[in-house]
């Protein structure tokens, strides 16, 4: 006999076929991949990838951004919420948390769960106002001597489970990919055309 595809039952007994999420995010990760690889318009991968963190992680909203040690700040390449992308200042240095900046410098993750933050095995209580945000901060794997974040936020969501961080992660590693591609491409224009955003990182290349 042939082989039936794998199929489960709920309470009402309804066959349903198997969540094919994993495949999904897959599927949308390897196509992702083949954009930025070819594509002469990192923005727009950078908004693709903002969209896929909120797809497929179920944000309410994601940050993309470098630390210029020198100025003192994290420029903001990317910020998405509700699926559109907003322009915002460097954010200082001198407005962060001393766990936060520390885990930035270090390129470590932390994650928000309602009320603390985890570092490592070591949870930080946080205040009520806080309470509803579940977070991650995510290193990205630019290059040496280039630190950046991928932020992850959720209000009034579940806490990220370890699938959730390991899809985060990958996506991490998509962003960082189409950094360094945004970063060759800018070398290569005319400074009339340059975005002042990659100044950082003409800098660090």
């Amino acid at each position: 006999h042939a082989r039936e595809p794998m199929k489960e039952r709920d309470e009402s007994g309804t066959t349903q076929t198997i969540d094919r999420r994993g495949v999904n995010a897959y599927r949308a990760l390897r196509d992702l991949a083949g954009e930025i690889l070819v594509s002469d318009d990192v923005e727009n991968a950078l908004n693709r990838c903002g969209a896929l963190v909120q797809e497929l992680l179920q944000a309410d909203a994601c940050s993309v951004a470098l630390l210029d040690q020198r100025a003192g700040a994290l420029v903001p390449l990317l910020t998405m919420a509700g699926g559109r992308s907003a322009d915002i200042p460097p954010l200082s240095l001198q407005m962060l948390d001393g766990r936060l900046l520390k885990a930035i410098k270090e390129s470590r993750p932390l994650i928000v769960a309602h009320g603390a933050i985890i570092d490592g095995d070591i949870p930080l209580p946080l205040t009520e106002a806080q309470s509803a945000l579940t977070a991650m901060l995510l290193p990205l794997p630019v290059r040496e001597g280039m630190s950046g974040i991928l932020w992850i936020g959720r209000i009034h969501g579940e806490p990220f489970n370890a699938e959730e961080l390991d899809l985060a992660e990958t996506i991490a590693a998509m962003v960082a990919l189409a950094i360094r591609s945004l970063s060759t491409q800018r070398r290569n224009h005319d400074e009339s055309r340059r975005d002042p955003r990659t100044g950082l990182l003409d800098a660090a290349l």
